[in-house]
């Protein structure tokens, strides 16, 4: 039976749609006997009203995020649970760049980066998800291939979100492919099944090419409460119907999580 050690994917009551705590999070991440969870709260443009071309300052930004730029104050374990500190950020244009990357802000050392770097900066990992740009659904297939192969390329970013119900078209064995070249994670996102129409069918086709390419994969609740954390039931029915190889699980356990990590970012 497949089993997993981290739920790489949550959600707290700071992405403004979630119900729940990180504490409360980590105590049902303990309750399912989890080694590990992620808390990658919602990092896009809806936090600070403006588009992707707009202009944003710097102080609207901290009062909006500043749950981001703190995410270092979460523990490194609590009630025995690893704390894995992340991100799910927007993938933001056609050309695979991440919510921020327009935006200029001085750092606490003078320097001046990007919003993305020093957000993505603070965290062990990012997922990268299409959610809020309705253009992002009018690309065709070979853009929706180069967007995803391109945010790939971010240091950052260790896996991409819940792909099979994106809505954006895209090649699926290229996408796979430039995961595996790059030591990176495919996700299964146990959420994706509570949506109606061709989804699950896509989430499978995308898991059985995982399987044949050798391709990472990492099975996440994307609780939006704790009720909902550890709580993979749908994915890993479908993942046991297709054989999926236990080996390739990567948030099997924390360890195994933390090498994988290591070695795509090195």
């Amino acid at each position: 039976m497949l089993r997993i050690g981290v739920d790489m994917h949550t959600h707290t009551m700071f992405s403004g749609h979630a119900y729940c705590t990180v504490r409360d999070n980590v105590l049902e991440a303990k309750d399912h006997g989890l080694e590990g969870i992620g808390i990658a709260d919602h990092y896009g443009e809806q936090f600070l009203n403006v588009d992707v071309s707009g202009e944003a300052d710097p102080g609207k930004m901290f009062g909006a995020m500043g749950h981001l730029f703190n995410v270092t104050a979460l523990p490194r374990e609590w009630h025995g649970v690893r704390i894995y500190r992340s991100v799910e950020a927007d993938i933001c244009d056609a050309r695979g760049n991440i919510f921020g990357h327009q935006f200029m802000l001085p750092s606490r050392n003078g320097k001046v980066g990007t919003l993305a770097d020093a957000i993505l900066g603070t965290t062990d990992y990012a997922i990268a998800s299409v959610h809020f740009l309705p253009n992002l659904k009018e690309i065709t297939a070979d853009e929706g291939t180069a967007m995803y192969c391109k945010a790939l390329e971010n240091p950052k970013v260790m896996m991409l979100g819940h792909i099979g119900r994106a809505g954006v078209a895209f090649h699926i064995d290229e996408v796979l492919k430039a995961a595996r070249e790059k030591g990176k994670i495919i996700e299964i996102n146990d959420h994706s099944f509570d949506f109606e129409g061709p989804i699950a069918d896509i989430c499978r086709k995308i898991a059985i090419r995982c399987a044949e390419l050798g391709v990472w994969i990492a099975v996440n609740s994307d609780a939006h409460c704790s009720a909902s954390v550890g709580v993979v039931t749908n994915a890993m029915k479908m993942l046991e119907e297709i054989g999926f190889p236990q080996e390739l699980v990567a948030n099997e356990s924390a360890a195994k999580l933390d090498s994988i990590i290591a070695k795509a970012t090195a």
